[in-house]
């Protein structure tokens, strides 16, 4: 009876067992029967990148061929800034550029020795590229094969380089005045008070519009994280933020990195947006325009049918 009892129990714990290693969690891909008898060759024929062999050099790549355009459509079109911007952005970036690279055995950016001769190769990549790969970037879905082509570069570099440009850009963004987010001067607010009344005379007292912008993200693999991003209304997982423009383009105001299920009017009070809207109020009596999303008040002019401030 001992031992058939030890056997009983020696075969419900091999079951436990078995049952545990089934429950493990496995990739979707390797769970399919077609993707795990594939030859290394097959494999390699579905991943989603362009070899070098099918690439332009960098030299010789599209964005290269319109960055030496000089045309501000092409350039406006590709990275969001003028032929004129981007120089003036460049001329700082490509001091950051000469003087730090990717490559180092852990990973991190390194500063380059220039004691002597250099060593290796030249870099086939240029500032312009770098800067160009980042500003790109921006303008898309993050697509990195549409990348690979643009700029004649492998989806490795295209990562390395785009990771690199980043903290960069940020590098040299945080050194300009012109590129920090703060509130005008009255002067200036009353500049743009004019140049709003000029073009739209029922809006005399505005001086900049607010509205709200919802940036695509990748879904979070835990559901609890996953749901504060999901937006109901379109069907999506986001990160809000709500921006203040003026009439020439700056932000003075914003909130950003807000959660996708946080609606824009609350956006507007966590990041204290009405509060310095106000407080623009009661110095020189400007207003702001907004949409129905956000609350009524006598500091916004609101486009809710609803609202004796109709636009």
């Amino acid at each position: 009876m001992k031992f058939t009892s030890d056997v009983v129990l020696l075969a419900i714990a091999y079951d436990q067992a078995v049952a545990e290693n089934h429950n493990q969690y496995v990739h979707s891909r390797f769970q399919k029967w077609f993707y795990n008898h594939l030859s290394e060759l097959e494999r390699r024929r579905r991943q989603r990148r362009i070899p070098r062999s099918a690439l332009l050099l960098p030299s010789q790549s599209p964005w290269r061929r319109a960055y030496r355009a000089n045309c501000d459509q092409a350039m406006i079109t590709l990275t969001g800034l003028d032929c004129v911007t981007f120089a003036f952005i460049l001329q700082d970036f490509e001091f950051y550029f000469e003087n730090y690279s990717p490559y180092s055995t852990d990973g991190t950016i390194v500063r380059v020795e220039k004691v002597g001769r250099r060593k290796g190769r030249p870099r086939l990549v240029q500032a312009s590229d770098a800067l160009g790969l980042v500003l790109v970037w921006t303008r898309t879905r993050g697509s990195k094969f549409v990348l690979e082509v643009i700029f004649g570069m492998t989806q490795s570099c295209v990562l390395l380089y785009l990771s690199f440009s980043i903290v960069l850009l940020i590098s040299v963004l945080q050194g300009k005045d012109d590129a920090k987010i703060r509130r005008p001067s009255i002067e200036k607010i009353q500049q743009y008070q004019h140049a709003v009344a000029s073009r739209h005379p029922g809006l005399a007292d505005v001086w900049c519009a607010m509205d709200g912008l919802k940036l695509l993200i990748e879904s979070a693999g835990d559901d609890d994280e996953q749901n504060c991003y999901y937006n109901g209304w379109t069907c999506d997982h986001y990160v809000n933020a709500v921006l203040v423009f003026c009439p020439d383009g700056t932000i003075p105001i914003c909130c950003y990195n807000v959660p996708g299920t946080v609606h824009d009017s609350m956006v507007a009070v966590v990041g204290k947006i009405y509060a310095k809207l106000e407080s623009v109020f009661e110095s020189c009596g400007a207003r702001c325009v907004v949409d129905s999303a956000f609350a009524r008040n006598i500091i916004l002019f609101s486009s809710n049918r609803k609202s004796h401030q109709l636009l």
